[in-house]
Order: C-alpha cells, then structure tokens, then sequence
C-alpha cells in the first residue's frame, strides 16, 4: 500500500515521499508533489487557476527503480505552469532502503541563488546521461586510475599508490581516454566528478 508523508520545514520547504518499490507509480509521485507544492504555497498559487504540465526523466526513474545494485540517485522534476509562465524546479534524492522501500526528498528551486546552483546542478546531470555508459563499462582497477587523473596525480603517482609499473598505468590511461572519448584532463575530470556525484555522492547536494 502506498504511503506518503511530508516533513515540514519552514526553510526548506522539504517534501518525503516514501513508497515500496513495486508500487510506486511515477504519475502519483508527480501528482503528490504537485498538491504538495500548492498546499504550502511554495509560489502563492491557486489550483482553481492552475494548468500545469509536469516533466519528470522517466527512463532514469524506471532504470534506478529496476536495477537492485542502485541505491541512491537524483534527478530535477520540472513543473510548467502555464497560466503564469513560470517553470518550477525540485530536487529529487531517490534511496531505496533493504527493506525495499522507496523514499524520495524534494525540495524547489525557488530563489536566483539556488537557480544558478541549478544551472551548474543542470549541467553536470546533462554530463552525467552522456557519459554514463562509457564510464560504467570502464573496469574497477580504469575507475581508480580515471580518478586519481581526474585529481591531478601523476602516472608515476598513481604507479606508486597502486603498486604498478608505470607502463601498466600509461595502458590503463590509453584505454580510459578511448572508452570515454575525452581529448582533455579538463574533460576526464567533468567526467568523472558527474559520474561519482550522481552513483555515490549525490546526498552531498542536500547536506
């Protein structure tokens, strides 16, 4: 049976939705966040004068939501409000519990402060969907090298820490750059920090 529960909070205006796993249902969520975001008068609006048409990444919600081995990600909900020509934006932290329970946090965009973090949020997630693939197909042993480049170690560095020949490290780096086609250390790293922000550190944009 589906449950749902709001925790209030004068300033953050935070929003928990909590589901088990198998019955969650994406157009619920949305409809609950919605009534949600009129009933506290997040944005002072009317739902007699509201047409509102929402967007939510619905293959990454059924991807995260099919996958056992994922249990944590986030993904921005969008709400366009046509009357007032206005977009709405929440933050969305989805953690699956081992009780297979679904619990999703929300919080809206709201002030120019928290849209320009958006935008930077907005852009390291388009990162993230381009890469994803290429980054999950690298090896555990390519994963560590790809970070210890992305945070400026040397080969002789990174051959030191991991107790390998440098000729090991520079065939591991060749094999890196061709499976994420990157041409630059600046690149590898925006790489890498969206793929490691979304898989494991994405609680980090709530803290």
């Amino acid at each position: 049976m589906l449950t749902t529960k709001e925790t209030k909070n004068t300033d953050s205006a935070l929003i928990q939705y909590t589901s088990k796993v198998e019955e969650f249902n994406l157009l619920d969520f949305e409809e609950y966040l919605l009534n949600q975001l009129i009933a506290t008068s997040l944005c002072g609006i009317d739902e007699d004068d509201l047409i509102s048409k929402s967007f939510l990444i619905k293959s990454e919600a059924t991807d995260f939501l099919s996958d056992p081995l994922r249990k944590i990600m986030s993904i921005p909900v969008y709400f366009y409000l046509i009357n007032l020509d206005e977009e709405l934006i929440f933050y969305t932290l989805w953690e699956k519990t081992r009780c297979q329970e679904l619990i999703i946090t929300c919080f809206p965009v709201t002030g120019k402060k928290e849209k320009k973090i958006f935008e930077h949020y907005k852009k390291l997630h388009t990162n993230y969907k381009r890469s994803k693939d290429n980054y999950q197909n690298l090896t555990h042993r390519e994963k560590d090298i790809a970070i210890y480049l992305s945070e400026g170690l040397s080969n002789q560095d990174i051959s030191d820490k991991l107790f390998i020949s440098i000729n090991t490290t520079k065939n591991h780096r060749r094999s890196i750059v061709k499976k994420l086609n990157c041409t630059s250390i600046v690149e590898l790293q925006k790489i890498v920090f969206a793929n490691r922000f979304f898989d494991n550190s994405v609680n980090q944009v709530f803290e």
